[in-house]
Protein backbone atom coordinates (compact mmCIF):
# COMPACT_ATOMS: atom_id res chain seq x y z
CA UNK A 1 0.00 0.00 0.00
CA UNK A 2 1.14 3.60 -0.92
CA UNK A 3 2.66 5.23 2.30
CA UNK A 4 0.25 7.84 1.99
CA UNK A 5 -2.65 5.86 1.91
CA UNK A 6 -2.29 4.11 5.09
CA UNK A 7 -3.60 6.55 7.39
CA UNK A 8 -6.52 5.97 5.83
CA UNK A 9 -7.22 2.32 6.14
CA UNK A 10 -7.38 1.92 9.94
CA UNK A 11 -9.67 4.63 9.67
CA UNK A 12 -12.15 2.89 7.60
CA UNK A 13 -11.73 -0.29 9.64
CA UNK A 14 -12.52 1.94 12.37
CA UNK A 15 -15.91 3.51 10.71
CA UNK A 16 -16.21 -0.16 9.50
CA UNK A 17 -16.85 -1.96 12.99
CA UNK A 18 -19.37 1.05 13.48
CA UNK A 19 -21.69 0.83 10.51
CA UNK A 20 -21.43 -2.77 9.23
CA UNK A 21 -19.70 -1.94 6.21
CA UNK A 22 -15.93 -0.93 4.76
CA UNK A 23 -14.75 0.90 1.93
CA UNK A 24 -11.58 2.55 0.84
CA UNK A 25 -9.24 3.77 -2.07
CA UNK A 26 -5.76 3.14 -2.11
CA UNK A 27 -2.91 2.94 -4.43
CA UNK A 28 -1.63 -0.76 -4.42
CA UNK A 29 1.79 -1.68 -5.63
CA UNK A 30 2.14 -4.31 -8.43
CA UNK A 31 4.83 -6.46 -7.17
CA UNK A 32 6.45 -7.66 -10.83
CA UNK A 33 6.49 -3.70 -11.85
CA UNK A 34 6.71 -1.72 -8.68
CA UNK A 35 4.30 0.48 -9.82
CA UNK A 36 1.12 1.86 -8.38
CA UNK A 37 -2.58 1.43 -9.09
CA UNK A 38 -5.42 2.69 -7.41
CA UNK A 39 -7.95 -0.01 -6.27
CA UNK A 40 -11.55 0.65 -4.59
CA UNK A 41 -11.69 -1.97 -1.59
CA UNK A 42 -14.55 -2.76 -0.24
CA UNK A 43 -16.18 -5.19 2.21
CA UNK A 44 -19.33 -6.09 4.21
CA UNK A 45 -19.39 -8.47 7.29
CA UNK A 46 -20.66 -11.91 7.52
CA UNK A 47 -22.39 -12.45 10.84
CA UNK A 48 -23.49 -15.74 12.73
CA UNK A 49 -26.89 -16.53 14.32
CA UNK A 50 -26.00 -14.01 17.45
CA UNK A 51 -25.22 -11.04 15.02
CA UNK A 52 -21.11 -11.60 16.04
CA UNK A 53 -19.07 -10.59 12.81
CA UNK A 54 -17.77 -14.31 11.56
CA UNK A 55 -15.80 -12.90 8.36
CA UNK A 56 -15.76 -10.18 6.11
CA UNK A 57 -16.74 -10.85 2.68
CA UNK A 58 -14.98 -8.22 0.31
CA UNK A 59 -13.62 -7.30 -3.33
CA UNK A 60 -11.07 -5.05 -4.67
CA UNK A 61 -11.52 -3.27 -7.79
CA UNK A 62 -8.72 -2.00 -10.34
CA UNK A 63 -10.31 2.23 -10.62
CA UNK A 64 -6.54 3.15 -12.00
CA UNK A 65 -7.91 3.91 -15.35
CA UNK A 66 -10.76 5.59 -14.14
CA UNK A 67 -8.97 7.79 -11.67
CA UNK A 68 -6.41 8.83 -14.56
CA UNK A 69 -9.43 9.32 -16.81
CA UNK A 70 -11.41 11.77 -14.55
CA UNK A 71 -8.60 13.76 -13.31
CA UNK A 72 -7.81 14.29 -17.25
CA UNK A 73 -11.75 15.21 -17.40
CA UNK A 74 -10.49 17.46 -14.56
CA UNK A 75 -7.79 19.44 -16.44
CA UNK A 76 -9.89 19.55 -19.50
CA UNK A 77 -13.28 21.06 -17.88
CA UNK A 78 -10.80 23.29 -16.62
CA UNK A 79 -9.46 24.45 -19.80
CA UNK A 80 -12.61 24.52 -21.44
CA UNK A 81 -14.22 27.11 -18.69
CA UNK A 82 -10.89 28.97 -18.92
CA UNK A 83 -11.20 29.45 -22.89
CA UNK A 84 -14.51 30.49 -22.98
CA UNK A 85 -14.42 32.53 -20.36
CA UNK A 86 -11.57 34.79 -22.45
CA UNK A 87 -14.12 34.41 -25.47
CA UNK A 88 -16.50 36.25 -23.62
CA UNK A 89 -14.53 38.97 -22.46
CA UNK A 90 -13.51 39.19 -26.19
CA UNK A 91 -16.88 39.62 -26.99
CA UNK A 92 -17.74 41.41 -24.30
CA UNK A 93 -15.08 44.27 -25.22
CA UNK A 94 -15.82 43.61 -28.75
CA UNK A 95 -19.55 45.15 -27.21
CA UNK A 96 -18.42 47.98 -25.46
CA UNK A 97 -16.49 49.02 -27.91
CA UNK A 98 -18.84 49.45 -30.49
CA UNK A 99 -21.47 51.13 -28.21
CA UNK A 100 -18.84 53.13 -27.24
CA UNK A 101 -18.50 54.39 -30.45
CA UNK A 102 -22.78 54.34 -31.42
CA UNK A 103 -24.75 57.49 -31.20
CA UNK A 104 -25.32 59.15 -28.15
CA UNK A 105 -29.03 57.71 -28.26
CA UNK A 106 -27.96 54.44 -28.61
CA UNK A 107 -25.33 54.53 -25.61
CA UNK A 108 -27.73 56.46 -23.25
CA UNK A 109 -30.49 54.54 -24.26
CA UNK A 110 -33.15 53.11 -21.12
CA UNK A 111 -32.89 49.22 -20.38
CA UNK A 112 -36.01 49.23 -22.31
CA UNK A 113 -34.03 49.58 -25.72
CA UNK A 114 -31.99 46.10 -24.43
CA UNK A 115 -33.37 44.74 -28.42
CA UNK A 116 -31.51 47.77 -29.94
CA UNK A 117 -27.89 47.43 -28.03
CA UNK A 118 -28.13 43.73 -28.59
CA UNK A 119 -28.52 44.38 -32.49
CA UNK A 120 -25.89 46.75 -32.46
CA UNK A 121 -23.16 44.32 -30.86
CA UNK A 122 -23.81 40.98 -32.29
CA UNK A 123 -25.21 42.31 -36.30
CA UNK A 124 -23.57 39.20 -37.19
CA UNK A 125 -25.88 36.84 -34.99
CA UNK A 126 -29.11 39.02 -35.09
CA UNK A 127 -29.34 39.93 -38.87
CA UNK A 128 -33.19 40.52 -38.74
CA UNK A 129 -32.49 43.08 -36.14
CA UNK A 130 -29.98 44.85 -38.61
CA UNK A 131 -32.21 44.52 -41.61
CA UNK A 132 -35.58 45.40 -40.20
CA UNK A 133 -35.31 48.28 -37.51
CA UNK A 134 -34.60 51.69 -37.91
CA UNK A 135 -32.81 53.95 -36.06
CA UNK A 136 -35.04 56.94 -34.63
CA UNK A 137 -33.41 59.57 -36.31
CA UNK A 138 -34.77 58.08 -39.68
CA UNK A 139 -37.93 57.51 -38.57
Amino acid sequence: MHPRDREGAPVAWARAGENGDFEVEVRICQAGQGAYRWFQTRATPVRDATGSIVEWLGTSTDIHDLRTMQERQKVLVAELQHRTRNLIAVVRSTADKTLAGAPTWVSSAPPSATAWRHSLACRACCPFWTRTTASPSTS
